[in-house]
């Protein structure tokens, strides 16, 4: 599920791609290493996509091994055939750290301190490379250019452009370091990319510029996939007034979705990718779907023979037919942290407002004060009931953040079965993600409103006057 919590922040972060070469039969790459301080070595990871078009979220993720002086070993033995891979390498601080994996190459790494700092040095054989993704990694970061509301403007008072030209052609120069043919160009094609993706979102739509970039963009070149430029150029074909969409009932935009497609689209890489795009956006973001088949038919016939993509979003359609307003909830069961186990049913008499979140969801977590706070405003209305169902998989986690908040309203996990169970029968693909139930134990919402909503009080009196 953490993963799936993540899955918005793939499309916005730049610095969290995972990229790939071309394909040929080659052994596993060795890495060796030192991490030189405790606080880092700590749940340190390397992260890896051996696919054409993958990302992180869903690699292969080992955790490392590491001695009680700080070294460790890593042999990526799911490479496949790549003759290259690049990946990440995360920390006990939460940095990442992008690297490349080739075979045959052993990689070495150090990890220290210095003044505060973390500061990570590749040496060995192709270490060009690894520097140069390390560098990449840091001047395309999403959160410095397009900072959320509310957090530090890293290049307040400066030229955000500028800045990104003069980064774009620093790592110009840079990639003509590394001697390896294939990566070099690659790795060329990948600092090309991204600088169209971002003078794409920091000049006006307006702007003449942005037909020109738009005009660079080989739709059907896979090694754009990394820096989302096959989406860029079908959403710049549709018909802006979809953007309303967002949040409603998205099956028009995913048939013009998949109109462009049908359109531009001949690699079979950009193909996938792009049916997988047109599936999230329509499906998990989507509300309130009147008739789901009217985009499913259409899409099952897209996607032919890519049994993956189908198998993907089937569950998810059939959960949003059964959770439509007025018809019954599905049970599921979870517990309290004494082990105690309940039933959805059990919580039928009151309207309940269901909040599915965990620990390590930064939106969860930021959603508790504004849950605090409606509990509080709604604690002596009889005909609501607020209760939270954790998805964390390690319980001790859960607890200790209980301990620490000391939540007023009810609290509950689900097992790992459970989880399974909850999130096929809700279509659950993220986090958090709220619920609303009748007193009747028919579905209200389900895909409800967040406490943070402005007109939480709204929605929620209605469904309450309702019962």
């Amino acid at each position: 599920m953490r993963n799936l919590c993540l899955h918005l922040i793939k499309y916005l972060s730049l610095a969290s791609i995972i990229w790939v070469s071309s394909a040929f039969k080659a052994t596993a790459q060795m890495v060796k290493g030192e991490i030189c301080d405790s606080s880092l070595s700590k749940k340190a990871y390397i992260i890896y996509n051996p696919e054409k078009g993958g990302d992180q979220f869903d690699g292969v993720e080992d955790r490392l091994q590491i001695d009680d002086k700080g070294r460790f070993s890593y042999d990526a033995r799911r490479l496949g055939d790549r003759t290259f891979c690049p990946a990440y390498l995360i920390l006990g601080d939460g940095s990442e750290w992008q690297f490349m994996l080739k075979p045959s190459s052993t990689l070495q790494v150090k990890v220290e301190k210095k003044k505060g700092d973390t500061e990570v040095t590749f040496s060995g054989k192709d270490a060009e490379a690894s520097n140069f993704m390390k560098h990449y990694g840091k001047l395309y970061d999403y959160q410095v250019f397009f900072p959320y509301e509310g957090e530090k403007r890293v290049l307040a008072g400066q030229d955000s452009i500028k800045v990104l030209e003069d980064g774009y052609q620093t790592l110009a120069k840079e990639v003509k370091k590394v001697k390896d043919v294939e990566m070099r160009s690659f790795l060329a094609q990948l600092n090309e990319g991204a600088r169209i993706n971002f003078l794409t979102r920091l000049i006006a739509k307006k702007d003449p510029r942005q037909k020109d970039l738009l005009a660079q963009i080989d739709i059907n070149n896979w090694i754009g996939l990394y820096n989302y430029l096959p989406q860029c150029v079908v959403r710049a074909s549709m018909d802006p007034k979809l953007d309303e969409c967002f949040g409603k009932d998205m099956t028009d935009f995913g048939l013009a979705y998949m109109q462009v497609i049908k359109e531009k689209v001949t690699d079979p890489t950009v193909l996938h990718a792009l049916l997988d795009d047109c599936g999230e956006y329509t499906l998990t973001y989507g509300k309130d779907i009147a008739d789901v088949d009217r985009f499913w038919k259409s899409y099952c016939e897209m996607a032919g023979g890519d049994s993956t993509l189908i198998k993907k979003y089937q569950d998810k359609v059939i959960a949003i037919k059964a959770i439509k307003k007025g018809k019954e909830a599905p049970d599921f069961t979870f517990s309290d942290r004494d082990g105690k186990s309940y039933h959805l049913k059990d919580f039928r008499g009151k309207v309940l407002y269901i909040d599915c979140w965990a620990t390590w969801c930064g939106p969860c977590c930021k959603e508790i004060p504004f849950l605090e706070k409606r509990v509080e405003e709604y604690k002596d209305n009889d005909k609501v009931r607020f209760i939270s169902i954790s998805m964390d998989s390690n319980k001790q986690a859960w607890m200790n953040k209980l301990d620490k908040d000391k939540p007023q309203w009810e609290q509950f996990i689900v097992s790992k079965e459970e989880h399974k169970a909850l999130s096929k029968a809700y279509g659950i693909s993220g986090i958090p993600r709220f619920l609303v139930i009748n007193a009747n134990g028919t579905i209200a919402n389900g895909d409800a409103f967040r406490p943070s909503d402005e007109k939480f009080h709204e929605q929620l009196d209605e469904i309450i006057n309702g019962n």
